[in-house]
């Protein structure tokens, strides 16, 4: 497909939509929320006016406005660009996006500025697959590794991964029939998911029993739930929670960054009972040093830790990799700088052998990450001589519906989407911008 357009328009639009309303998004330390996004919309000069990318990066309500005005900042710097150039060295673009003179002092690498960058790059990508008439997950399993490397951004990681480091591992792990063969079970089997739709802090007990229960109606065996404010309401939700969903089920627990190191090793202990998988966010999400601390102990009790969600940028990721400070890597992708910044992310986790389970929930968070995580698995992820199937991805849809392309996600699987499903499935409906847009300019 000719990749030969030029940008002639970037709208971005402030969206929020009233979750907190039933108390969808709340936990320890955030509360009732707003899920809100910036939603960035580029138009080209191609004869084709509908062919449109769409970007978003997430956020919780108040603060939606900061982010999309560092959006109309840095539109100048796409304006009048020609696509087929910023894809031939997307990764020197992208770090050059996030590193321009003036605006890279509200990050580096981090913060606004990312999450800004963040939207204008996933939009970018979108626009990229729509041209190719491809959904993201198969762009990325289709391109040849030199290309894939050539996206990625590798400033600051040398010392642990190089780009020729990296190039040679996705050059010699698997052969065209293993990557076929993965493909085929993407495509015929999905991904695997967990749902943390029946644990927020907010609900009821009685709530959370009737969600768990219609879940595993459906199929679903892995849950997460929301702790960190009261441990004996941790205990008890725990306990019932373990109760109902059986020895053979997956139970994680997530305290969105509450407790100090000490705390964190108490409380989980307490919780370890109930047969706990994993806990999510135990401390700071820049504390490698806590991290590590944790992880020793909890290791102990059978209990992983799982962290990544808010971790701002590959140099955090490179740390937390190699200083052995988490199992389970949350990559976002709504958070680093796009596929751009994950490339190296989740070659990162191949190298130091993390397994990886990104971050749902959120607004077109979990349409993103099914991509992400079938591309993972496709083209990165080790083989698991116990399971030939991805990771678990995580699962909260009730803002799916907004989308034109809403999750395929039933009983456990992530459906991802078909080859007629072109782009990142972030093109949110009409009607939708029109009801819950706050602003929107151009």
């Amino acid at each position: 497909m000719n990749l030969d357009v030029k940008i002639v328009k970037v709208r971005s639009w402030d969206v929020r939509f009233p979750t907190s309303k039933n108390a969808h998004g709340s936990d320890a330390v955030h509360g009732l929320v707003d899920y809100s996004c910036v939603y960035v919309q580029i138009f080209t000069d191609a004869p084709d006016d509908s062919l449109i990318g769409c970007g978003l990066t997430f956020t919780i309500g108040r603060g939606n406005e900061v982010v999309k005005k560092c959006v109309d900042s840095l539109k100048s710097r796409i304006m009048g660009v020609n696509l087929s150039e910023v894809v031939r060295e997307f990764g020197q673009f992208a770090h050059s996006l996030a590193n321009d003179n003036q605006m890279r002092w509200l990050g580096p690498d981090g913060g606004v500025l990312s999450l800004a960058c963040c939207a204008i790059l996933n939009a970018i990508w979108d626009l990229w697959a729509k041209i190719e008439q491809k959904p993201i997950w198969r762009l990325l399993c289709d391109m040849n590794s030199k290309d894939l490397i050539n996206c990625g951004i590798w400033k600051h990681l040398a010392d642990e991964l190089s780009p020729q480091e990296a190039l040679d591992m996705l050059t010699s792990v698997e052969s065209a029939d293993d990557i076929k063969r993965r493909i085929d079970h993407v495509t015929n089997h999905g991904v695997a998911a967990y749902t943390t739709a029946c644990g927020w802090l907010g609900y009821t007990d009685d709530y959370m029993k009737d969600k768990i229960q219609n879940f595993m109606s459906e199929g679903w065996t892995a849950f997460k739930i929301k702790v960190g404010v009261n441990l004996q309401d941790d205990i008890r939700r725990c306990k019932m929670v373990r109760e109902l969903i059986g020895s053979g089920g997956k139970l994680m627990v997530d305290c969105n960054q509450k407790w100090e190191v000490d705390e964190a090793v108490k409380w989980v202990r307490e919780l370890s009972p109930s047969d706990i998988y994993w806990i999510e966010e135990p401390t700071h999400p820049d504390d490698i040093i806590g991290h590590q601390k944790i992880k020793s102990e909890v290791n102990k009790l059978g209990v992983r830790v799982a962290t990544g969600e808010v971790c701002k940028n590959r140099v955090l990721f490179k740390q937390m990799c190699s200083q052995g400070a988490l199992d389970i890597c949350q990559i976002d992708c709504a958070r680093v700088l796009s596929i751009n910044e994950l490339i190296p992310i989740l070659l990162l986790c191949r190298k130091y052998n993390i397994t990886v389970c990104p971050h749902g929930g959120g607004v077109g968070l979990c349409e993103m990450i099914q991509h992400l995580a079938a591309f993972n698995y496709v083209r990165i992820a080790p083989l698991d001589p116990n399971s030939d199937s991805p990771p678990l991805v995580e699962h909260a849809d009730h803002l799916s519906h907004h989308f034109e392309h809403p999750l395929n996600c039933f009983g456990g699987v992530y459906n991802v989407p078909e080859s007629k499903t072109a782009g990142y499935t972030t093109t949110l409906k009409t009607e939708s911008l029109a009801k819950y847009a706050v602003s929107m300019s151009e």
